[in-house]
């Protein structure tokens, strides 16, 4: 490589270099030089920066170890925060290099993470170490720097020649050419290249001289600079080139830079080895442009192809990729300029290439964190060591309704809602301090003053000395999940439709009842309400008024007790009350007995008037039990006694009641026993018509005989006990399909039209439409006339919404069968009834006839001549004597049934009894 080409490829790496180059006064510290780099680093033009210190762009860390540079001698590195006019802080690494008397200073940006030593740094020790002079003057000729191999050339090793006339060492000779010939060509063309010869301590050196003149912009001359080399060393001076040249391929590699040369004249092109490299080609390959234009990219060739040519510039610097043959795609920043003689011809081209892919695909890296910074759905606040916050992206300002100018420098602690205590904070704190992270739910308060609980979670950032940097806190805004979280505890512990607590709550309540009764020696009470005839509602009016029922149920409860007692919902019409600290049995009493008349009060619903009752039973802690469980048993089963004594009622549990549960669980296992294997039989009453004393039908009655307790078991027991169990709908079609059975064969046998009277229970009657049908159903299965049979119910199945009642008694009057009113006179009879449902047999209660006194007689016969008035017929119930027997003829009725006439047969005894007629 020869001088001039030389020192031209080190002033383009100054100029055109991607680090920030200064050269820099020692002693004052003031710029002298910058390249077009330092300008776009710090922000400050060329201009603003001749008059500033080197010190004024650096940190206080960096001014300290650039001070230490006082003593400098063969040059130092560092790295500092370099003070940008934006006021940022810009991560760089700092080299300084003594160049003769001043600083040359290559500041480089580290932020990107760019590990590669500088080209420049290279270039300048290249020319501190080559063999060849160099010296640079003024336009006085008056030398301002000679590289060591200067000094030794010209035998002034221990003497600084800086600042000495280069006329003062030329020969006579070599004075006049330079005058005559070398600076007068070399200001005209740039350079000149001539032999001089000069005057040392040992003698005379002949060289071989390249005078270049330097200008400026405007064209005037800046300095001059020599390149010598001593023709009798020329063999050793090539060695030393060559060593440069591999130096120079290091630093290309080192900074990802390939080198090209395009001479004009020869049409021939140069490629440095690292060109090479980045290009992932062999070194067979001959470097034309050609080739290199089949890697670009399609998107870039256009870009590429105009900027080559150097018709519309004298350089170019741009980025874009291109692909290897490998299949590799990089991104390369191309530098370039042409070198042209005094009529404008194209001389030379030379010019860089730089991978820049690492860099592109950091700052892609630096655009995606942004826009995850920017556009994430979490909070972020960024606050520095002093714990002041310096940054937030938008989902912080949208939470917080803060935005960064508000809150910029500030301590995090203008979010506090004061709803945590000081433990709170210091356990945060101790943790940050000790881990670095914390992690939990808070709650903090927005600009408007609104409280609101977030998730958090703040992590620390050290530098590379362990200090602390910043804290990095996200958030997000949990307001939604609490209120979905309390929403879900509510449904988990209350009733859906009440809004009473339910069995869970009501169990956790319990249980701390329980703990705090143990600890201050408190009794509390269990009631457990049964809503007396509330499934004959709903299946009368329907669930949607049902519904509205337990609703006003339950808001009459907890109006009843006080606020620290709790009123369940246990299921379906059943109720539950804990009554804490009640101190006595009188206490609990109370209770029940404002149940009782709350709930007798009329309900007002959709132009209706509803009568509903409560039965009440009682058990108490720890008198009774102490396990939570067997309290609410206790309690259930003491109401099921208050329900057999009759509505409206309430019952304590008592030993004596637990011996009738015991016996009710054990009718209950088997009756279930005694369905499933046929046990239940039938007894039949006869009925007959007063005025002839002829049998015109009979009263079906079930009977059982249990095998398992060895027992004849009471009807009325055991009919409670199906009810109360969900038995009954199982015992009614039993008894009613042995019923229909045996009637078919006794009037086919006996040649009679008898017919059968069938009771229906509340439950069965009250039921769904299914079970009205059902017995239509058995009917048919038997074959025999519907009008056989007659369907009996009591008059309490009969309510105040009588149209939905009167349709079931007209299903059966459809299909052929009657209707009679069972026990009519008795509970909450009204003779209205008698006008309101399609009834045909009206049953006198036994209870007026066992006793036959002048009032229940008139009542009597008001009974009878109300029910013939009006088309219906009678039967007296419980004839016991023969002075029954007259006066009920007497008064008009057309039948009777009792003891006197037959008591109840069974089916073998009944055939006996009609055998005997």
């Amino acid at each position: 490589m020869s001088k001039i080409l030389f020192s031209k490829l080190a002033e383009d790496y100054f100029h055109k270099s991607n680090d920030a180059l200064f050269l820099v006064n020692p002693d004052t510290g003031l710029i002298i030089e910058s390249n077009l780099s330092a300008a776009l680093f710090t922000g400050h033009n060329a201009e603003a920066l001749l008059k500033m210190e080197l010190q004024q762009l650096l940190d206080s860390g960096g001014l300290v170890k650039y001070e230490q540079t006082s003593n400098l001698t063969g040059g130092c590195r560092f790295t500092a925060k370099l003070l940008v006019k934006s006021g940022s802080l810009l991560d760089v690494e700092v080299t300084i290099h003594m160049l003769g008397d001043v600083y040359l200073c290559v500041i480089r940006d580290i932020s990107s993470q760019l590990e590669y030593i500088s080209t420049n740094e290279r270039l300048i020790s290249i020319i501190d170490k080559t063999s060849d002079a160099i010296a640079i003057s003024n336009t006085q000729g008056v030398i301002e720097y000679l590289n060591p191999a200067g000094r030794r050339l010209l035998n002034y090793i221990d003497k600084n020649l800086k600042d000495t006339n280069v006329s003062e060492h030329a020969t006579e000779q070599t004075k006049l050419v330079l005058q005559n010939e070398g600076i007068p060509t070399a200001i005209k063309t740039g350079k000149w290249q001539g032999k001089s010869s000069f005057h040392t301590p040992l003698g005379i050196v002949d060289t071989s001289h390249t005078l270049v003149c330097h200008k400026n912009s405007k064209g005037n001359i800046e300095f001059f600079s020599s390149i010598l080399r001593d023709i009798s060393r020329e063999h050793k001076a090539q060695k030393i080139i060559n060593r440069s040249y591999h130096l120079l391929e290091k630093a290309e590699e080192i900074a990802q830079l390939g080198s090209w040369q395009f001479n004009y004249e020869k049409q021939k092109s140069t490629w440095s080895e690292g060109l090479y490299k980045i290009l992932n080609y062999p070194k067979r390959l001959t470097p034309e442009i050609k080739h290199y234009l089949t890697l670009v990219d399609e998107r870039d060739i256009d870009k590429v192809k105009q900027a080559v040519n150097f018709d519309n510039a004298d350089s170019f610097d741009f980025t874009h990729r291109i692909k290897l043959i490998n299949g590799q795609m990089k991104w390369i920043r191309a530098m370039g300029s042409v070198e042209k003689d005094d009529d404008g011809n194209h001389i030379r081209a030379t010019g860089v290439i730089q991978d820049i892919t690492t860099r592109k695909i950091q700052a892609k890296a630096l655009e995606l964190a942004q826009n995850v910074f920017d556009h994430t759905t979490e909070a972020v606040m960024v606050s520095n060591a002093k714990n002041q916050i310096i940054r937030v992206n938008k989902a912080f300002e949208d939470i917080t309704g803060y935005s960064l100018g508000e809150i910029q420098g500030k301590n995090p602690s203008l979010l506090s809602s004061n709803k945590h205590d000081v433990d709170f904070y210091q356990n945060m704190w101790e943790s940050l301090n000790e881990t670095g992270t914390w992690q939990g739910e808070i709650w903090n308060r927005r600009k408007n003053g609104e409280i609101y609980p977030e998730w958090l979670t703040i992590d620390t950032i050290f530098d590379e000395n362990g200090e602390l940097l910043n804290r990095v806190a996200i958030f997000s805004d949990i307001s939604f999940q609490k209120k979905q979280e309390e929403f879900i505890k509510h449904q988990a512990n209350f009733d859906a439709l009440t809004d009473l607590p339910n069995r869970t709550l009501l169990h956790d309540r319990l249980n701390n009842s329980i703990k705090y009764s143990l600890r201050h020696n408190t009794e509390f009470a269990v009631l457990f309400i049964d809503l007396d005839m509330f499934k004959s509602i709903n299946d009368t009016y329907g669930h949607h008024i049902g519904d509205k029922v337990l609703v006003e149920a339950a808001k009459r409860l907890k109006q009843t007790v006080r606020k620290s007692d709790t009123v369940s919902r246990f299921s379906g019409d059943e109720f539950v009350i804990l009554a804490n600290e009640i101190n006595s049995a009188k206490g609990a009493e109370h209770v029940a007995q404002a149940i009782i008349k709350v709930m007798q009060e009329p309900i007002f619903l959709d132009n209706l008037k509803l009568h509903i009752s409560a039965s009440v039973g009682i058990a108490l802690f720890p008198t009774d039990s102490k396990e939570i469980d067997e309290l609410l048993s206790l309690a259930d089963q003491a109401m099921y006694f208050s329900k057999a004594l009759g509505r409206s009622q309430y019952q304590f549990f008592t030993k004596k009641l637990a011996e009738k549960s015991a016996r009710r669980i054990q009718l209950k296992e088997a009756l279930i026993y005694g369905i499933e294997n046929n046990e239940l039989y039938n007894a039949y009453q006869p009925i007959f018509e007063l005025s002839t004393g002829k049998v015109v039908k009979f009263e079906v009655l079930a009977r059982w005989y249990s095998s398992i307790l060895d027992e004849q078991i009471s009807p009325i027991e055991f009919i409670g006990i199906a009810e109360d169990f969900g038995l009954i709908e199982e015992v009614g079609e039993q008894i009613a399909t042995m019923a229909l059975r045996d009637i078919k064969v006794i009037n086919a046998h006996y040649l009679q039209d008898f017919s059968i009277a069938i009771n229906r229970s509340v439950r069965e009657f009250s039921g769904s439409k299914q079970n009205i049908k059902k017995l239509e159903v058995l009917v048919e299965e038997s074959g025999i006339p519907a009008n056989w049979l007659t369907v009996e119910i009591t008059e309490s199945l009969l309510s105040d919404n009588h149209t939905e009642q009167a349709k079931k008694l007209n299903y059966w009057r459809d299909i052929g069968a009657s209707t009679a009113i069972d026990d009519f006179g008795t509970g909450y009879s009204s003779l209205s009834y008698l006008t309101q449902y399609p009834i045909d047999l009206v049953k006198i209660d036994q209870s007026f006839i066992n006793n036959l006194n002048p009032k229940n007689i008139k009542i009597i016969d008001a009974i009878i001549s109300l029910s013939h008035s009006l088309g219906l017929k009678t039967i007296a119930e419980g004839i016991e004597t023969l002075e029954q027997y007259n006066l009920l003829k007497s008064l008009g009725s057309d039948m009777g049934q009792g003891y006197y006439i037959s008591k109840p047969l069974i089916y073998d005894d009944l055939c006996l009894f009609l055998n005997r007629l």
